[in-house]
């Protein structure tokens, strides 16, 4: 199959509690037809119900085969859906330990499957994720920094909120080895920071920003 798209489960951070997962699709055009299953631990988590379909996304058949499993099937009924960059759906989930859980893409017991509305096959990049018990640092995904723009060609700003002096920078990539560190990063008094990645695979990177007491982690899209 040809290769198109990312789909990604986005990692979390939660205490024992109501914790959310979006799974996110970006670079995916009409897109007809989708199949494939989800797993998790089931000593560490209780599965929710699924909110928050992309617009066009109707009529999902979700199963739960097994404990630690759900499985996703679709087809469009009309015309195919395309999808830049945006939240697929939304699992929920109740955390029932403080420890917490890889979230991966299997190929059972549904194989993974994806397909235009032509109904020709492809292959999208698959990012796993994981849901982290709580500790003391504490880790957002927006609050305190923004990038832009995002997407990108690998060169971008950050901006930083006031009262901010120094700061780790940590770029990881989808199979999770650093791809840009900086460590003791003064922060400019602009608050700005331009980061130049250099010539990288399109797909999504995690950026992680550390100053003391607190973590902020943030998707990149590289587009070229």
């Amino acid at each position: 199959p040809n290769h198109q798209g990312v789909i990604s489960l986005e990692p979390v951070t939660a205490e024992k509690g109501e914790i959310t997962v979006p799974v996110v699709i970006s670079d995916m055009t009409n897109l007809g037809s989708f199949q494939f299953t989800v797993q998790y631990d089931p000593s560490k988590l209780t599965p929710g119900e699924i909110t928050g379909w992309y617009q066009g996304i109707d009529g999902v058949t979700i199963g739960t085969p097994a404990p630690g499993f759900m499985t996703f099937v679709w087809a469009a009924d009309i015309s195919g859906v395309t999808i830049g960059n945006g939240v697929l759906c939304n699992l929920h989930f109740t955390s029932v330990s403080a420890e917490g859980s890889s979230l991966e893409f299997v190929n059972a017991p549904t194989q993974q499957e994806f397909s235009d509305f032509d109904g020709v096959l492809f292959d999208p990049q698959v990012i796993n994720g994981a849901v982290k018990s709580a500790t003391g640092i504490r880790e957002t995904n927006l609050a305190g920094l923004s990038v832009y723009p995002n997407p990108n060609n690998g060169k971008f700003t950050l901006r930083f909120d006031s009262g901010k002096e120094s700061v780790n920078i940590r770029i990881l990539n989808a199979l999770g080895s650093v791809v840009f560190e900086e460590n003791n990063v003064a922060v400019p008094a602009s608050g700005s920071k331009i980061i130049n990645l250099g010539i990288l695979p399109e797909g999504i990177y995690l950026l992680s920003v550390k100053e003391a007491g607190s973590v902020i982690n943030k998707k990149i899209f590289i587009v070229r």
